[in-house]
C-alpha cells in the first residue's frame, strides 16, 4: 500500500521550475556526454529561455576557473537539465536578475504552476535569498508545497538562515537531508543540499517520502487535485501567452497514448476584423522557416503559405517521427 502511495505521488512530481542567478557549481554525473547533450533536443544547442529571461556571458569565478567559459557552462547546464529529464522531471530554468517586473512575475507564475521548486540560495543580489523568494512567491501556502533549496557553499548556512528566519521549524535533528517546515503552513516544506552534491532523482524520491510520512491520505489526494489544476492553469497560460487580441487560439499536437504530452506549434490571435493576425512560433520553427517568432499577417495570401512552410518543417517531422516511435513503445 505504502509503496503504491509513493509511486502516486511521484507521479505527481514530474516538473520543476529551477531559479538561480548563474547556475554555477552544479553536478553534473560523468555518465551524462555533455557534447550529446548540446547537440540534443529540446535545447538543439540554444540557451534556455522564457521571456525576457536569456544566458548571458558572466566573468570567471575564482572558484571554478572556467566558469566564464560559456560553451562549457552551458554545455554543464544542459547536462545537469539532462538529469532531471533522466528522472523523469521537466525542469524549467529562470535566470533570476530582479531587473524587471516581468521577471517577477514569472516567477510567482512558475513557482505555483510546477509541481515543485529549486531555488538557489545565494542570488545575485545580496538583499535577497531563496528564501525571501520562496516566502514572496508561494500563493498558496496551505497546500503541499514541495521545496528545495541548494547552495553553491556550506549548506549549514542556509539551515542557520532558516533556524533564524522564525517562519521555519527544523522537523528534525536526523533527517537527511535537512528538513524545514513552514510553522503556521506545514504543508510548505524545504529540503536543503549542497549544489555539488545534488541529484534530482533521489531528491524528487526525498520529497515523495517526506509527503507520504507527514500528511494525510486524503491531503496527498488535494495534491493530485490540485496538480490536475495546475496543468489546466498552465494550458491556459499557454493559450494566452502575448495574445490579447478578441480573439486567440493555439495550435497543439497531441498524442493519445502518451499522456499529458503535447507539443506547441504556435498561437494567433486576432480582432473582430480578422486581420491583422498575430503569430507567435515555436522557437525552433521560426529559426528554420527564417521568419521572427512573433509577426503579424495582414492577410490569407500570407497566412496560407507560412502555415504550409510551418507544416512541413522538419521540426514538425522530428515530433511526429518521436510521438509515432515512443506511442509504439506504450
Amino acid at each position: 500500500m505504502r509503496s503504491a502511495i509513493k509511486q502516486k505521488v511521484l507521479d505527481l512530481l514530474t516538473n520543476a521550475v529551477i531559479i538561480d542567478d548563474d547556475f554555477s557549481f552544479l553536478n553534473v554525473k560523468d555518465s551524462v556526454d555533455l557534447d550529446n547533450v548540446l547537440r540534443s533536443e529540446p535545447y538543439a544547442g540554444k540557451a534556455p529561455m522564457k521571456g525576457t529571461l536569456r544566458y548571458e556571458r558572466s566573468e570567471p569565478d575564482s572558484d571554478d576557473p572556467v566558469a566564464g567559459d560559456d560553451r562549457y557552462k552551458m554545455k554543464k547546464l544542459r547536462g545537469f537539465l539532462e538529469l532531471f529529464k533522466n528522472a523523469g522531471i521537466l525542469p524549467i530554468p529562470l535566470f533570476y536578475t530582479e531587473e524587471q517586473e516581468q521577471e517577477k512575475s514569472m516567477i510567482r507564475a512558475c513557482m505555483n504552476l510546477t509541481d515543485f521548486s529549486v531555488v538557489d540560495y545565494s542570488l545575485i543580489n545580496k538583499d535577497t535569498s531563496g528564501i525571501t523568494i520562496i516566502k514572496e512567491n508561494i500563493e498558496n501556502p496551505d497546500l503541499i508545497n514541495p521545496v528545495i533549496i541548494f547552495t553553491k557553499g556550506d549548506k549549514g548556512r542556509v539551515e542557520r538562515a532558516l533556524e533564524i528566519d522564525g517562519d521555519f521549524e527544523r522537523v528534525s535533528t536526523f533527517v537527511t537531508p535537512p528538513c524545514f517546515r513552514h510553522k503556521k503552513h506545514p504543508g510548505l516544506f524545504i529540503h536543503v543540499y549542497c549544489k555539488t552534491e545534488f541529484d534530482p532523482a533521489p531528491a524528487r524520491d526525498n520529497l515523495a517520502e517526506y509527503i507520504i510520512s507527514h500528511f494525510e491520505l486524503y491531503s496527498i489526494l488535494v495534491m493530485a487535485f490540485n496538480s490536475q489544476c495546475r496543468k489546466k492553469m498552465r494550458a491556459i497560460e499557454a493559450i494566452r501567452g502575448d495574445h490579447k487580441n478578441d480573439f486567440s487560439y493555439s495550435f497543439f499536437l497531441l498524442a493519445k497514448f502518451l499522456e499529458g504530452y503535447s507539443f506547441k506549434v504556435l498561437d494567433f490571435s486576432h480582432p473582430i476584423t480578422m486581420y491583422p493576425v498575430k503569430v507567435t512560433l515555436d522557437e525552433l520553427i521560426a529559426d528554420e522557416v527564417q521568419s521572427d517568432q512573433e509577426f503579424e499577417i495582414q492577410n490569407e495570401n500570407e497566412f496560407i503559405p507560412i502555415l504550409g512552410k510551418v507544416l512541413n518543417s522538419e521540426r514538425i517531422k522530428d515530433v511526429v517521427g518521436s510521438i509515432i516511435r515512443l506511442s509504439s513503445e506504450q
